[in-house]
């Protein structure tokens, strides 16, 4: 819809959902940090199922401007004649978004959520203010890395980077079925 619709402030909307990517992740998490304490939500206190929320909040709202800024730039080359073509023959709006657009945008839907995932495992800062009670993997090593490199950190980092070779591998897959 932002590369559709033009309104007023649109400028300054698209500015703001970049500011994450400029501001350092110090400013981001002491910034949610405060929000979260000005509304009077604690961060030990979690749903049942997800206990760190505040932490998946803090890295949602860091890195939504890396989807938005790729998957923008993906519809803004987008050619809008094939949607007009689908609805000549009849498609309704949701019909034409998952036969036609989805398809053209999802190479930048995909990179971008691999983008986030691997962002997100380096994003200590915006964790560190909001993980609340919990820990994370990464702020684990992190503290572990304090008394040198163990075996404890390289089995971690291993794994780390297992995992991710892993992900890249099916995205890979993924993104090479759409072509």
């Amino acid at each position: 819809m932002l590369d559709r619709l033009d309104f007023p402030g649109k400028a300054a909307f698209e500015r703001l959902v970049l500011l994450p990517l400029i501001l350092p992740g110090v400013i981001t998490g002491v910034a949610l940090l405060t929000f979260f304490a000005f509304v009077g939500l604690s961060l030990s206190s979690g749903f049942p199922l997800v206990p760190g929320w505040p932490v998946v909040l803090g890295h949602g709202a860091a890195l939504t401007s890396v989807v938005v800024t790729q998957v923008y730039a993906r519809l803004r080359r987008f050619d809008r004649v094939l949607e007009e073509a689908s609805q000549d023959l009849y498609a309704n709006e949701w019909h034409t978004f998952w036969k036609v657009t989805l398809p053209v945008i999802r190479p930048a839907v995909l990179g971008s959520a691999l983008l986030v995932f691997t962002l997100s495992l380096d994003e200590i800062a915006v964790t560190f203010f909001l993980i609340g009670r919990q820990n994370t993997i990464p702020l684990q090593i992190w503290g572990l890395l304090r008394r040198g490199l163990t075996p404890e950190v390289n089995a971690a980092a291993t794994v780390i980077f297992a995992v991710s070779v892993l992900v890249i591998v099916i995205w890979a897959r993924l993104l090479r079925e759409d072509a």
